[in-house]
């Protein structure tokens, strides 16, 4: 796997975690889902798709990093450690593919 199909597969994930979404607020318990998005939209946006990017990082890590170029491999260091060392500001260096709330 490569860091571009990585990124190819979330973005395809993110548009399906986005239809869920929309279909769970428009439900009816959609008053429930937007409560909890208000909430805390970080852990709304990491169980729904940004954990799953990481995991996947971490388990092909040698086999990403080593067909990454350059400036993608201090991207994939960098956010391989954050995520190692359980950091808070993870989210924010996460790819846009792998953010659910991007403006």
């Amino acid at each position: 796997m490569t860091y571009s199909e990585l990124l190819a597969i979330t973005a395809e994930k993110k548009k399906k975690a986005i239809r869920e979404m929309n279909s769970a607020l428009r439900g009816k318990a959609g008053w429930l889902v937007e409560a909890e998005i208000k909430k805390n939209p970080g852990m709304v946006a990491w169980l729904w798709l940004a954990k799953e990017f990481c995991e996947t990082l971490a388990e092909h890590f040698d086999e990403i990093y080593s067909a990454a170029s350059e400036s993608e491999r201090w991207e994939i260091s960098d956010i391989y450690m954050g995520y190692e060392d359980d950091s808070e500001d993870l989210y924010d260096i996460l790819p846009v593919e792998a953010q659910l709330f991007t403006e």
